[in-house]
């Protein structure tokens, strides 16, 4: 099922080796090591959706702000190709472009 407009998202910040097998819809996994944040995409179709807030080889990365409040948020927007979901991430809520 899609998410509607101001979903809040919980943040998770770990260490170490991604284990995509406990992650949970409307949550943010932000893994320190490789700075990138993992999410479910919020279409409602299962797609897990893997951002870099580092750069990459390629240059590319968002910027993320609020891992010490818990209250995220990412720019620029985020665009899942699999399925065509465009969104935002603003204080930690889902906002849908």
């Amino acid at each position: 099922m899609k998410v509607d407009n101001g979903q809040i998202f919980k943040l998770h910040i770990r260490k170490g080796q991604v284990n995509i097998d406990t992650m949970q819809e409307y949550n943010l996994y932000y893994y320190e090591d490789t700075g990138r944040v993992w999410l479910y995409c919020p279409c409602g179709e299962g797609h897990l959706i893997s951002i870099p807030t580092i750069p990459t080889g390629k240059g590319i990365a968002w910027t993320i702000t609020g891992l010490s409040s818990g209250v995220v948020t990412m720019y620029p927007s985020i665009l899942n190709e699999p399925c065509g979901a465009h969104f935002f991430i603003r204080d930690g809520k889902i906002i849908w472009a």
